[in-house]
């Protein structure tokens, strides 16, 4: 229990840190991940074969599920399919920035917009606010959905739009547990009184990445945040101006990394 307890500090300092973190490594070998943190490695087993000849996870995987599970169930960080349909975590100063990225105003029920949402979405985070926190499959039952590969995909589009985010696992009857939904705006809601405008907030995040990661370009930065090229660079441009960060050329991309203090 202490070596876990010690891991979970860890890879709540890591969120920290770096604002936005992969669970698993991705596209960008420039951005950390809490996979590589754990073991050291890029490569990422997700199973073995055990004494008995059972294809089992790897103890690494299960780890670092583990890892993220109980950050997103002891709110230590925001957990979910939040980026580029990528499974990352959200440091607690990250969440109200993300948020405010949307442009909603961070009320409970601001996401109840008809007209900007398909109708299962709607449906589905109605059936949240109004049931409380709830499993895929429960959440299938409470709208009626036949379906469960499109409740999924409706799921991680409502993740994808920070309406909803994963806030643990509870077991079922057969096969592998399942995510616990809940709505960002309630299960975050004292971190979202004070919203930045949507520009600032990703000038903000790109200062928080930086400041974790070291010198990154403007791709890189529009990658880990699941924003455009074009607005990544103007937010860092801005720190510069600001003389929150640097820049210079490295062959032919520009290149920035953040000046000394944290953000």
């Amino acid at each position: 229990m202490h070596d876990r307890a010690h891991f979970l500090e860890r890879a709540e300092r890591l969120a920290d840190r770096v604002g936005v973190l992969s669970v698993f490594p991705g596209a960008c070998e420039a951005l950390p991940s809490l996979w590589e943190a754990v073991t050291g490695s890029r490569e990422v087993t997700v199973f073995t074969v055990d004494d008995r000849g059972r294809r089992v996870l790897t103890a690494e995987l299960s780890h670092v599920w583990w890892l993220k599970n109980q950050l997103a169930e002891q709110r230590r960080a925001c957990v979910g399919k939040h980026v580029r349909g990528r499974l990352v975590v959200l440091s607690p100063k990250a969440v109200p920035l993300m948020y405010a990225r949307t442009g909603r105003s961070g009320r409970v029920d601001d996401f109840d917009e008809p007209e900007h949402m398909p109708g299962l979405e709607l449906e589905l985070a109605r059936a949240l606010l109004e049931a409380g926190p709830a499993t895929g499959p429960e959440l299938r039952r409470l709208v009626g959905s036949r379906s469960a590969p499109i409740t999924k995909r409706a799921l991680a589009s409502l993740q994808g739009r920070f309406i909803i985010t994963q806030v643990g696992e509870a077991g079922q009857p057969a096969g592998w547990a399942a995510a616990v939904f809940d709505l960002v705006a309630r299960r975050f809601g004292r971190w979202l009184r004070h919203l930045s405008d949507p520009d600032s907030a990703l000038a903000l995040l790109a200062e928080m990445l930086l400041w974790g990661v070291g010198e990154l370009s403007a791709g890189e930065v529009a990658w880990a945040l699941g924003a455009g090229r074009a607005e990544s660079m103007a937010a860092l441009d801005r720190l510069v101006e600001e003389g929150s960060a640097q820049r210079r050329l490295e062959g032919r991309t520009l290149v920035y990394r953040a000046t000394s203090g944290q953000p």
